[in-house]
């Protein structure tokens, strides 16, 4: 993280919010102050406020709504702390946008307090994903991502996967499709995600893979997808 502000944006389904959790755990057990808040206020299922328990165990600062993060009750209200996200306090500060131009439009009310160059702003692309399998579909998002926000992008995060069922191929194939886009788009890939169980891997076909492999835990998976 380059900066104290990173953007995490992408389509619904693309392991966004996934990839914020663990990039905020990431960073906390790094030893950095870290806070997360949830910007979604249009997709009212899996977001980051669900885990802020989770969250607040490890000793990152969750901000979404003005009712302490409750999750069961859905307003389209945001939080005066997040205006504590655009100062450079030394914190790390990750933000989870909405997974369309709709939520991306909710950042152009913050636009005068984010300094040019002083933030990230990566799009997480799932080539699995209908509507993002490939690099001519991707490109159209990202573009209208930046127009409705007011902000540039600076990075995408290769992030193909089938949750529990990802195989390597799917990483792989991925890696291609974000290798264009980021071609196309001037932009370096910052992160190759994948499950634990395929680090391993990952590593082993290195070369072929952009960005830094990143090992992801599924925190947003519902238990009930677990019992037999």
């Amino acid at each position: 993280m380059g900066h104290n502000i990173c953007f995490i944006v992408g389509h619904y389904g693309s392991g966004k919010t996934e990839f914020a959790l663990n990039y905020a755990l990431k960073l906390r057990r790094s030893g950095r102050e870290t806070a997360i808040a949830d910007l979604d206020i249009v997709n009212p299922y899996f977001r980051s406020r669900e885990k802020a328990a989770l969250l607040q165990k490890e000793g990152i600062r969750v901000v979404s709504n003005n009712l302490d993060n409750e999750w069961r009750i859905d307003l389209p209200a945001l939080s005066s702390e997040l205006e504590s996200f655009f100062i450079d306090s030394g914190r790390a500060n990750v933000i989870d946008v909405g997974g369309d131009a709709v939520g991306a439009r909710v950042l152009a009310r913050f636009h005068d307090h984010i300094a040019e160059g002083s933030y990230d702003m990566w799009l997480v692309v799932n080539a699995n994903r209908f509507g993002s399998r490939t690099a001519e579909q991707n490109l159209p998002f990202a573009r209208t991502i930046m127009a409705e926000s007011g902000l540039r992008l600076t990075g995408v995060v290769s992030d193909t996967h089938m949750l529990c069922e990802t195989m390597m191929e799917d990483i792989l194939r991925g890696g291609e499709v974000v290798g264009e886009v980021c071609r196309q788009l001037g932009l370096p890939c910052v992160y190759t995600v994948c499950p634990e169980s395929l680090l391993a891997e990952c590593e082993q076909q290195r070369e072929k893979l952009p960005g830094e492999l990143f090992p992801i835990q599924l925190y947003m998976r519902p238990d009930y997808l677990d019992e037999r």
